[in-house]
């Protein structure tokens, strides 16, 4: 009778770590990364990209191309 008791209850815990497991596979976790967040994650640095190219690079180029000019300047005087 004893060993029947310990079988039943080695498979009510079995079964109930099994449904927990299961039911747990569903549920996005903390660490999932799903297609949906990689391709938005991809899209927003694209867009971020394509507005600095179209607002801010030609500004900066030229910065950097009139503190070079003046280095020059200043080392070739």
């Amino acid at each position: 009778m004893n060993f029947l008791l310990k079988i039943i209850v080695i498979s009510a815990v079995v079964f109930v770590g099994t449904a927990y497991v299961a039911s747990q596979q569903d549920k996005n976790t903390v660490g999932e990364v799903t297609l949906d967040d990689l391709g938005k994650t991809a899209s927003e640095g694209a867009n971020k990209i394509r507005h600095y190219l179209a607002n801010d690079a030609k500004k900066d180029s030229k910065e950097v191309f009139s503190k070079t000019k003046q280095k020059i300047e200043e080392v070739t005087e």
